[in-house]
């Protein structure tokens, strides 16, 4: 009866450690989704889809996202950046360039741009009306 009791425990860790796995997943999935739509990263997508329409090599967005930092105790937020990468040939590759930073705050469903120049973050309406890079109607 015990071997029978310790493989339940077993499967019990395991099914709470895979489900943990996926919840942080699904977290992470939806912290990405809440950059990669908004309006200046859908720009940004389909201004590039329509720069190499018709190229000569099969098209992949040089546009994407990665997670600079994950929530942790002492830090309760998401860091995501926008990539453009330079190298159309290897592509993601080592050479890419940040275009944007963002920081979200999963627990108050928030999200603010990240100037990584100045250390601050701004609200999207406090980015929108100062940035360059902002889409004119959304200023």
């Amino acid at each position: 009866m015990k071997p029978f009791l310790f493989f339940l425990f077993s499967i019990g860790i395991a099914s709470n450690t895979h489900a943990q796995a996926n919840d942080q997943e699904y977290k992470d999935s939806l912290a990405y989704a809440t950059v990669e739509t908004l309006p200046e990263i859908v720009h940004m997508i389909q201004e590039d889809e329509r720069l190499h329409k018709g190229s000569n090599y099969t098209f992949m967005s040089q546009i994407h996202l990665t997670m600079k930092a994950k929530p942790t105790v002492d830090t309760p937020r998401y860091w995501i950046q926008v990539l453009r990468s330079k190298d159309t040939e290897h592509w993601p590759g080592g050479n890419d360039e940040v275009v944007y930073n963002f920081i979200v705050y999963p627990a108050r469903n928030t999200i603010y741009y990240y100037d990584t120049k100045v250390d601050s973050a701004f609200t999207l309406t406090e980015w929108r009306h100062k940035s360059d890079y902002a889409i004119p109607s959304m200023k």
